[in-house]
């Protein structure tokens, strides 16, 4: 049986840049993904910070080029893990944008002062649509230290 062609087939969407800004006195991470080593790089977490200071604040941004066709119901869904056990799924769903470059800020994460998250995590970040077309998927980890 053949498929039926729909517009939205030929949407594609690029992360272009990823931000993370702390509240604390540490530098904002930046990566900048308009080349596609730097994008692979950023796709595969060897960018990521690495650490999560307990008590401070955190928020991400992300600016991305919607190609083809609009998205309808652009969404991150992040997956948890703690000793290769996945403790929590997340879907934001970000909305619908039209072809061009947009950016969008998520909300401000409170990095909580808990003995019990202290230790090695890892995170699955896959951007999709809401008919669940993968866009791209995002392996990293980072490490969840007390204060200082």
């Amino acid at each position: 049986r053949i498929k039926q062609y729909t517009p939205t087939m030929s949407t594609k969407v690029r992360i272009l840049e990823h931000r993370v800004k702390f509240f604390d006195d540490r530098e904002d991470e930046v990566n900048d993904c308009r080349n596609d080593g730097d994008y692979k790089k950023w796709l595969q977490g060897k960018t990521a910070a690495g650490v999560v200071v307990q008590g401070t604040s955190q928020q991400e941004s992300i600016t991305f080029r919607v190609e083809g066709a609009a998205v309808k119901g652009f969404a991150r869904t992040n997956k948890t893990s703690k000793f290769y056990i996945t403790v929590n799924t997340e879907t934001l769903v970000i909305g619908d944008f039209e072809v061009g470059e947009h950016e969008f800020t998520f909300d401000k994460q409170e990095i909580e002062d808990i003995a019990a998250a202290r230790a090695k995590w890892s995170l699955e970040s896959t951007f999709h649509d809401a008919d669940g077309k993968k866009f791209c998927k995002r392996e990293s980890s980072f490490e969840i230290v007390g204060p200082k």
